[in-house]
């Protein structure tokens, strides 16, 4: 079984190097690197050069002549790949240990080649800081409410999996520019029949550093920390929400009871726990932001709620919102692991 090792690359490239260093470890022979480059404006192209001719690494390096952003960059990788299965991993990302795509290749033969699936994963510097979007290793099922429930699975790209010729069948530009196209994409697969697989292995380690210790960008360099700047933003979260709504309306399978479902995970689940997030980050004032932004009249998808339901979901707003502005941060970063496998029920 040929795997395609898929990274969308943009600037950053001393990370997608030591990347790189980790990938060609792996004791599964069988796999090809896919790097697309949007266009970046660092050496990338040069470096990428230079690594293959010295490495013996199978690399397929494109580059964009024009930024296109990570959506279509995204899709480019897949679309490049030539391999049986895609491993999806962002530059800054890489496998947890050599034996990741030797298990794969395991497990998919022995679950009768399901379509999309996702993997654990833990921070590079500290292997017990792990993020369980997985609960179990096995096959999920499929349909749109299977693919509503585990939709939040897909925002973190890194080890996102996915069979060549289903995503082939389902690739689509229409979700461009949503900055979530992979979510999109995996809801409208597994909406029309692809197969969920879950990992619960640690098979991505996230944010790799480099000299000193130095980790790549993330949310946390640009968050807001000044009481003088805050300002009403979404966290990307109303663009989440108009994606699945829009893939439910493009398959005609949005119902009141879906849309609903889309506004508790939202708002009283994913909201709250990015508060808890920025205060523990000391960022209060991104907090405050956040529930200035995604008051839900403002959702314009809210509005096609029932009235009941909108006055309900306005009164748990205000009062999850109290209660993660009151809870302690710490405190519940200590329990989190246990409150996510809880919600992920829900």
């Amino acid at each position: 079984m040929k795997i395609s090792i898929c990274i969308p690359q943009y600037n950053r490239v001393e990370y997608l190097i030591k990347n790189l260093d980790i990938i060609v470890k792996q004791k599964h022979l069988n796999f090809e690197v896919i790097i697309s480059d949007d266009c970046s404006t660092d050496d990338t192209t040069e470096r990428i050069s230079e690594y293959k001719s010295r490495s013996g690494l199978s690399i397929n390096y494109f580059r964009f002549d024009q930024n296109q952003g990570y959506d279509r960059n995204l899709r480019k990788s897949l679309e490049l790949a030539t391999g049986d299965y895609c491993f999806i991993l962002g530059n800054d990302d890489t496998f947890a240990h050599d034996d990741v795509l030797s298990n794969l290749e395991k497990f998919l033969i022995a679950n009768q080649l399901p379509d999309i699936g996702f993997c654990n994963y833990c921070d590079f510097l500290d292997s017990q800081a792990v993020t369980s979007r997985a609960f179990r290793t096995g096959v999920v099922g499929s349909g749109v409410d299977t693919a509503i429930l585990y939709y939040s699975s897909f925002s973190f790209v890194g080890g996102i999996i996915i069979k060549k010729s289903t995503f082939d069948k389902y690739n689509t530009a229409v979700y461009d520019k949503s900055i979530f196209a992979q979510i999109a994409l995996a809801l409208h697969m597994i909406s029309n029949g692809a197969v969920l697989f879950s990992i619960s292995e640690v098979w991505v380690k996230k944010d790799i550093t480099v000299d000193n210790g130095i980790k790549s960008n993330s949310y946390r360099d640009v968050i807001n920390r000044s009481w003088r700047n805050i300002r009403p933003v979404d966290g990307g979260l109303k663009s989440v929400v108009n994606v699945l709504v829009r893939v439910l309306n493009e398959n005609k399978a949005l119902t009141p009871a879906r849309l609903n479902y889309i506004f508790y995970k939202i708002l009283l689940n994913t909201y709250p726990y990015w508060i808890l997030d920025y205060k523990y980050n000391k960022a209060t004032p991104a907090a405050i932001g956040l529930f200035l932004g995604l008051k839900p009249w403002t959702f314009e998808e809210f509005h096609l709620l029932p009235a009941v339901k909108r006055f309900k979901f306005i009164i748990a707003y205000f009062v999850v919102s109290l209660v993660a502005f009151m809870t302690p941060s710490h405190v519940f970063f200590i329990f989190k692991e246990r409150i996510y496998a809880w919600l992920k029920k829900k």
